[in-house]
């Protein structure tokens, strides 16, 4: 996710045009997600990109944490 994460942020400085709205940021933000990850932060509800984020790393995180077990 971080890979993800990292690819969109350097997307929005390079090409300013696409940094609209909060939520046209986060729109495309879960676009661009694993779909088991897509499935988990898009039934939530956030106030912010950030916040978004923050839920898809943890979403990711778990889903590691119960595959090596």
């Amino acid at each position: 996710m971080t890979k993800i994460t990292k690819m969109f942020t350097e997307g929005d400085l390079l090409s300013p045009e696409f940094a609209t709205s909060e939520q046209a940021h986060m729109t495309r933000y879960l676009s661009m997600l694993k779909k088991n990850i897509w499935q988990f932060v898009s039934n939530q509800r956030y106030g912010t990109h950030a916040e978004l984020q923050d839920a898809t790393r943890r979403q990711d995180i778990e889903m590691v944490i119960h595959t090596t077990k």
